[in-house]
């Protein structure tokens, strides 16, 4: 008995260490792949690549026009995240790509939907809050 006992408290532990890991990766925000990537997910790591253009990259906006216009980050281009596959069609599935919305809710589901269609250099910046830096306002 007690060695049902041990085993039994074994697979819940193991149950809810797994349960907490898997949580907490869905909970985190979706950087990137990589090291490289992921510094593209910070205020200062985004102001480097805007700043220095070490790579060719696009940074999108995938909030409403009005919202778009009320003020977005330098650099920036605007398409919502429910249209992102159509205004993507024609860039290379392997340029950089960072987006950002103004929670990261909507930039989390375009993320999800490029990588569908094959994208893979995709960092989710969040929400543009993060963003400590000027806008642009038109």
């Amino acid at each position: 008995m007690p060695t049902r006992l041990l085993i039994g408290l074994l697979i819940i532990i193991l149950g809810v260490i797994g349960f907490t890991a898997v949580a907490r990766a869905a909970a985190s925000p979706d950087a990137g792949d990589s090291d490289a990537l992921r510094r593209y997910a910070t205020p200062e790591g985004l102001a480097e690549l805007i700043r220095h253009g070490n790579r060719p990259y696009l940074l999108v906006d995938v909030r409403t026009a009005a919202e778009y216009a009320s003020g977005h980050i330098p650099t920036a281009i605007n398409i919502p995240y429910d249209r992102i596959a159509s205004g993507l069609q024609d860039q290379p599935t392997d340029r950089l790509l960072v987006l950002y919305c103004r929670t990261g809710r909507r930039s989390g589901i375009a993320l999800n939907e490029l990588r569908r269609l094959g994208y893979s250099d995709i960092v989710d910046f969040g929400g543009i809050s993060r963003w400590n830096k000027a806008v642009v306002r038109p």
